[in-house]
């Protein structure tokens, strides 16, 4: 059967919607998702590398490096990776709250965290993120759910470290920021 000059370039217009259609973007179907935050000993400062790495079912990098970096005097950055459990990590100066100038070296901190196909993801990178990556890392190999073991890994420094007055409750750690104002979650932070 041959195709006239109209139904082949209706044919080939239908076949590059349906492939277009399947493509859904660089990572599958479902996208990257856009993640904002920032990166606090104190704040991180302009230049300072974002970094995430997928991590596997076994809780092993995937190879695959999602890069950004801070863009902002308040440690700020935004970075676009792909759905699923990721370490993101931040290494840079930062600014010393309490000497009131630039660290004399370079500092590194994690965060876990499960990126849901939502589009849009908030994590900061913290002291306490950082204590919790490493053994909530252990139980989420373990099968621990990923919100489970991270909350169980920031309820054992919290014991550790008890801070706060008796009875406080403090937020997640990669929701908690230091440029928050007078709260308690900043004031732990310090």
């Amino acid at each position: 059967m041959r195709l006239d000059g109209l139904s082949f370039r209706v044919a080939a217009t239908a076949i590059m919607v349906a492939i277009a259609g399947c493509k859904g973007g660089a990572t599958g179907p479902v996208g990257n998702v856009n993640v904002t935050g920032a990166a606090e000993k104190g704040p991180f400062v302009l230049g300072t590398s974002i970094k995430g790495s997928p991590l596997d079912v076994k809780g092993l990098p995937t190879g695959k490096i999602f890069s950004s970096q801070i863009a902002s005097d308040r440690g700020e950055f935004a970075l676009s990776a792909s759905p699923g459990a990721i370490s993101i990590e931040g290494n840079g100066f930062f600014f010393n709250e309490v000497s009131g100038a630039l660290s004399e070296a370079p500092l590194t901190v994690r965060a876990l965290t499960e990126l849901k196909a939502t589009k849009t993801s908030r994590v900061f990178l913290n002291v306490l993120t950082h204590l919790a990556h490493d053994r909530a890392l252990v139980l989420w190999k373990q099968r621990v759910e990923m919100q489970l073991a991270l909350k169980q890994a920031e309820t054992e420094i919290r014991v550790a470290m008890p801070l706060g007055p008796a009875g406080s409750a403090i937020g997640d750690g990669s929701s908690i920021t230091i440029m928050e104002g007078n709260s308690t979650d900043a004031a732990y932070m310090f």
